[in-house]
This record gives structure tokens, C-alpha cells and sequence, in this order.
């Protein structure tokens, strides 16, 4: 609507890991969009063993507050291989950011891996999101059907 979007990106994991890997940047053109890109490129991916959905809400939220950025919609993007098994109850944590005007949208990974201790993940990872994670005005998911189409899940999400 406005040609840009004010965008930032942080990585989590357990309950308490998460990481500001690019603080917010304006994506004003291509130009700043490589940039952004590039500044993601250039982190490797960390890992962790739990998976805490609950506590990137709760690391996101404040990030809109003090940023010198007044947005139309402020939305908080997750995208995650499993359900949260750590910290606060996903539905929780959602709430409390859709109640504060922030969206949640959701990116989930169907996969086989096993979680840490060796049990599988659940087979509807899509309607757990769908229940459990995505909330606000024109929340939605894009669901990628293992981690060989997350790419191509991820473009679709920012297109929409």
C-alpha cells in the first residue's frame, strides 16, 4: 500500500534463546530488499533443542515499541517444525499480542524429524498453527509441506 515495509528478524528456539539477527530495516525497493537479504545470508542458522512458539511472541512484541517506526499493521511472522514445548502456552502468549493489535501469522514446517527425545512430531502441524498460534486481523498461514518447499513457502507469505 505504501511501497515499503519496516522489517526485522530474529531466530528462537527454547524458552528464553532468541536471537536479533537484523534489527528493523525499511524494504523500499530491490536495492534494500538484497540488503536485508544478505544480512540474513551472511548468520548461520542456529538450532536449539525445544521449541518455544510462546517465547518468540513474547521476545517480538516489545520489539514494536521504541523502534522510531509507526507501521499500519504490526504483525510477528513464526515459522517452526513443531509444536511449543517449552515456556508459556502458545495460546497464551498469542493472545496477549493480538490483544496489544499485533498478528500473528504462521509458517509451519511439516516434517518427520524426531523432537529431542526421539518422539515423532505431530501429523497436523498445520491445524495446531491453525489453532493454536495464528490470531488478529487478517492473520493466515502458508504451510510448507517439509523443509525442501520452506523457501518457497516463505516467498508466498511475504507476497501475501
Amino acid at each position: 500500500m505504501l511501497g515499503r515495509i519496516a522489517v526485522s528478524y530474529f531466530e528462537w528456539s527454547s524458552n528464553g534463546q532468541n536471537t536479533l539477527v537484523a534489527d528493523w530495516a525499511i524494504i523500499d525497493g530491490e536495492a534494500s530488499a538484497k540488503a536485508f537479504a544478505q544480512r540474513l545470508a551472511d548468520i548461520p542458522v542456529a538450532r536449539g533443542r525445544y521449541t518455544s512458539i510462546a517465547g518468540a511472541i513474547e521476545f517480538g512484541l516489545p520489539m514494536f515499541n521504541g523502534n522510531g517506526l509507526k507501521g499500519t499493521l504490526r504483525v510477528i511472522d513464526v515459522s517452526g517444525d513443531g509444536p511449543n514445548n517449552s515456556g508459556p502456552l502458545a495460546t497464551v502468549s498469542r493472545d496477549a499480542a493480538v490483544a496489544a493489535g499485533v498478528t500473528i501469522n504462521g509458517l509451519p514446517i511439516i516434517n518427520e524429524r524426531a523432537e529431542p527425545f526421539g518422539a515423532r512430531q505431530i501429523p497436523d502441524l498445520d491445524l495446531y498453527f491453525e489453532h493454536c498460534v495464528i490470531g488478529g486481523s487478517r492473520a493466515f498461514m502458508v504451510v510448507a509441506q517439509d523443509f525442501t518447499t520452506f523457501a518457497d513457502a516463505i516467498r508466498k507469505k511475504l507476497i501475501i
